[in-house]
């Protein structure tokens, strides 16, 4: 359960990173107090790290979700949650994020 958490909120304050793209809405995933935090809400770190052309960050205390629309819809309503890798110590966020929420 404590992984799900973690997961979620590594997966929702990558979102935050893009809010320069085009019109996208931006969402807080917990607006006041995040459950089981302690801590106080800081900016995520961008690390020196750039190897593989990635960008990667850490740190996350404030999720969000980012959402993507389409340039034209189709009247499907679907979505899609897009997740970047990198596990507990790092999130690949565009690489394995908004590049990913661009193209779908």
């Amino acid at each position: 359960m404590c992984y799900l958490k973690l997961k979620l909120v590594i997966v929702f304050s990558l979102t935050a990173m893009v809010s320069w793209s085009q019109n996208n809405t931006i969402i807080d995933l917990w607006p006041s107090n995040i459950p089981g935090e302690h801590g106080e809400r800081r900016l995520s770190q961008i690390s020196e790290n750039n190897s593989g052309n990635v960008t990667r960050i850490s740190e996350v205390t404030n999720p969000t979700l980012t959402v993507y629309k389409p340039k034209q819809s189709n009247g499907s309503q679907a979505g899609i949650i897009v997740c970047p890798g990198g596990g507990y110590g790092i999130l690949a966020i565009d690489k394995e994020g908004y590049e990913v929420a661009e193209w779908l």
